[in-house]
Order: C-alpha cells, then sequence, then structure tokens
C-alpha cells in the first residue's frame, strides 16, 4: 500500500515537471535550469514505475546510503529555494537612489525574453516614481542574440516612454559580476559613491545582492516577478549558481 501511494506521488510529481522542461526545451529555453528540470521530472517518473524494485534494492547497505544523500540533497534544495523566495521579496529600495540597474537575463533575436521583460516593465514602474534617477541596462550579445541585451533592453524602455536620455547601456557584461563591474566602470565609479538599487528576477536577488558586495557595491533592490513556467528551472539553476558562488567568490 505504501509502495502504491509514494509511486502515485512520484509520478504525480515528475510528470508536470517533466512536461514543463520538455515545454521550455521546444520554445528555445535551454538553459541549465531547463536540462535539470527534464532530469528531474524523468527521475521522478523511474522512482515511481521502479518503486518495487527500489524498495527490494533497500536491502544493500550501499543503496540506503545513496538513497540518503539522495534525499538530502533534495530537502536541502527546498530549504535553499525557499530562502531565496522570501529573501528576494523583501525590498529594500527607497526610490530615491541616483542610478537604477537594470540586469539583462537574455532576448530572443532582438526581442526580451518574458523574464526580462518582469524587470523592464518593474524599471518603468520605478523610474516614473523616481524621474530623478539614471537608468544603466546590462547585458552583451549572447547565443541566439543579435543585438546586445542592453540594447534591447533600452529600446523597450523607450518604448514605454523613458526619456532615452535618461539611460545609459552597458554592451559588453556576459555575467552578474560583470554586469556589476563594468556598470561601476562606465559611470567611473559613481555606483561606489553614489546611491543605487538593481532589478532582477526573486530568485535571483540573494545572489546578485552578494555579488554587488565582492564588487565593493553597497545597493538596494528591488524584485521582479518570475513567470510561472520558469520557476522551477530557475531556482535549479539558481542553486547551481550559489554553489560556484561560494566556491569561487564570483
Amino acid at each position: 500500500m505504501t509502495t502504491g501511494i509514494l509511486s502515485a506521488i512520484s509520478a504525480l510529481f515528475g510528470i508536470p515537471i517533466l512536461s514543463n522542461g520538455v515545454a521550455l526545451l521546444f520554445n528555445n529555453a535551454q538553459t541549465a535550469g531547463t536540462y535539470l528540470t527534464v532530469l528531474l521530472g524523468l527521475v521522478l517518473i523511474l522512482i515511481a514505475v521502479f518503486m518495487k524494485v527500489i524498495k527490494r534494492l533497500f536491502l544493500y547497505p550501499l543503496f540506503k546510503l545513496i538513497w540518503a544523500a539522495l534525499c538530502l540533497m533534495c530537502i536541502l534544495a527546498v530549504i535553499s529555494s525557499s530562502f531565496l523566495f522570501f529573501y528576494g521579496r523583501l525590498d529594500t529600495a527607497l526610490y530615491d537612489e541616483d542610478y537604477l540597474v537594470v540586469l539583462g537575463c537574455g532576448i530572443n533575436g532582438t526581442e526580451p525574453t518574458e523574464m526580462l521583460i518582469r524587470r523592464l516593465d518593474k524599471a518603468v514602474e520605478y523610474a516614473n516614481r523616481n524621474t530623478d534617477c539614471t537608468i544603466i541596462v546590462t547585458g552583451g550579445m549572447g547565443r541566439n542574440e543579435d543585438i546586445p541585451e542592453s540594447t534591447a533592453m533600452k529600446t523597450y524602455l523607450t518604448e514605454k516612454g523613458i526619456n532615452p536620455a535618461r539611460i545609459i547601456e552597458e554592451s559588453s557584461s556576459t555575467s552578474t559580476t560583470e554586469n556589476f563591474k563594468y556598470a561601476n566602470n562606465i559611470t567611473n565609479g559613481d555606483l561606489q559613491r553614489k546611491s543605487s538599487v538593481f532589478i532582477t528576477n526573486t530568485f535571483h536577488i540573494y545572489r546578485a545582492n552578494a555579488l554587488a558586495k565582492i564588487q565593493g557595491l553597497s545597493v538596494k533592490h528591488l524584485s521582479a516577478s518570475t513567470p510561472w513556467h520558469s520557476i522551477i528551472p530557475s531556482y535549479l539553476r539558481e542553486n547551481l549558481a550559489l554553489i560556484k558562488m561560494i566556491v569561487l567568490n564570483k
């Protein structure tokens, strides 16, 4: 009876997670987070299918140890993701900052992705409320991108009514660390001397804030929501990126 219930629960989670990952792959969202989502979905479905075999394997101490390690990893991932979610929702923006830094996250050809649009829409809200701030849009040109992310971001903000004279493009960065480093360089160190706030999606706030501090910046933060279909891939990828930051300090 217990085996049947566990199989049903594993399938109940595995099927939608796998479907989510496959759908993202077909929509050209070929990121580490997407592949991890597909892998997680497959593992859960395999557990559901072979639950009786897995139960018999518990007779072997080595398998018990491997299973315990996997369960511990899952628990830690859930705890970490919960922390990232709640930390990311604690906005610290005062709406009187001198600079607003919008972190890039990818475009399709020349068009911002839905994830980036969430950040840009939040930037429009902030810029309309703090009309004296200078806006820095960050991001170079990556794979499947026809123009720098910063150019697409500036175009979007301009179309939403933001004066282009308020916008500075940082079009060379390829990571969050470089976003902050190059944004500070392009302002001749103003980000270190004056007040600033950055915008990114909720899951990314904690790590972005930590990386800003590594660059010697004391910045406020403002979160943009994450599209529902990107929640699992984003948090899976962010957990890996968090480990990388802790190990490599970047």
